[in-house]
């Protein structure tokens, strides 16, 4: 009979709690001593049947403290799992469905161990997992992006549609330079030779470009206003 003290963490970043100290007969799997429960889901790789990669065992409280049936009830509550890994691809769980064959009254809860989480179906702690949906399916990196939808997105897209359009109103203001021996006599008197009308659209695009910059400042404002309410 080996003797594992299981710890909970109630939230992410807070200190382990002790929940209790367990035994059982652990057959062939090698378990530290201690393990965190680091936290709770619902996803079905911690409950659904998979003998494949779950081996199932009815362990027994033996620090007399009897912690285990409230912890017991709280998950079945919630229809949550808990579950803490003790080493890089392997992981402990304690799921919501109980073995018929383990005793709250006797202080005694169903855990689920697994020594291989590969052989576990879409389970987000895997690191092969995340491999994969990080490249395509021709094994190259994925290009996309995915685009932002809702308020955020509409924000963004406009920002983008007027820095483009400031950038087309700055190429149009770029005259091309006079060529021969006079480009610096035309360049040093180029506003006093400026016809009336090329001085009143010099004036409407330093007008529009204003105009642009203001709207610009309302975008991001009401961006940075929306990501501090959500």
């Amino acid at each position: 009979m080996k003797q594992v003290t299981l710890f909970l963490i109630p939230t992410p970043g807070a200190k382990p709690e002790f929940l209790a100290t367990v035994e059982a007969e652990w057959k062939s799997t090698q378990l530290p001593s201690k393990i965190n429960l680091e936290g709770y889901t619902r996803e079905s790789w911690a409950w659904k049947p998979n003998p494949n990669a779950w081996t199932e065992v009815v362990v027994t409280s033996v620090d007399g403290r009897n912690k285990l049936p409230g912890f017991v009830e709280y998950l079945k509550g919630r229809q949550k799992c808990a579950f803490g890994r003790f080493s890089a691809n392997t992981v402990l769980a304690v799921s919501y469905i109980q073995k018929n064959d383990a005793s709250i009254d006797k202080n005694e809860m169903s855990i689920r161990i697994c020594m291989d989480m590969g052989k576990l179906e879409n389970c987000p702690l895997y690191k092969g997992n995340k491999q994969k949906t990080a490249t395509t399916s021709n094994g190259n990196p994925a290009a996309s992006k995915p685009k932002k939808s809702g308020i955020l997105g509409n924000l963004l897209g406009a920002q983008n549609r007027i820095n483009s359009h400031m950038a087309n109103v700055a190429k149009q203001k770029e005259a091309p330079a006079p060529a021969g021996p006079v480009a610096h006599d035309a360049a040093a008197n180029s506003t006093e030779q400026q016809s009336p009308p090329q001085q009143q659209q010099i004036e409407e695009a330093r007008t529009s470009q204003q105009v642009l910059a203001e709207f610009r400042e309302k975008m991001e404002q009401e961006m940075l206003d929306f990501d501090s309410c959500s």
